[in-house]
């Protein structure tokens, strides 16, 4: 065999165990992310759980925002600002959660 051919012989070796590296590396890292992506996937369901249990008692609920708007008014204006912002804030972090692992199933199934 000629040395040029050798030489590229084994640059081709190399090249195919790198790619094999970063193949494992890649895998280490979505395997991290699923691993997350399973643990706010269980958290998202006990938040929805808990609203649910929420709804089934809104009574309540409604009866201590009354009893908070009377005795304390601007208290109540207060925690409605809070909880506009909280709303806000869970609503796009779902959309981005929803998308990110979209991506992830995706990239796990192919």
């Amino acid at each position: 065999m000629s040395p040029e051919f050798v030489a590229l012989a084994l640059r081709k070796q190399r090249l195919q165990m790198h790619a094999a590296q970063q193949r494992e590396a890649c895998l280490q890292v979505l395997s991290d992310v699923e691993t997350v992506a399973t643990r706010v996937e269980y958290l998202q369901s006990r938040v929805q759980m808990l609203g649910e249990a929420l709804g089934r008692h809104a009574w309540v609920l409604a009866l201590a925002g009354v009893a908070l708007l009377v005795v304390r008014p601007r208290g109540m204006v207060r925690w409605l600002q809070r909880g506009w912002l909280v709303y806000l804030a869970t609503r796009r972090a779902r959309k981005a959660f929803a998308v990110a692992l979209a991506a992830v199933r995706k990239r796990a199934a192919s």
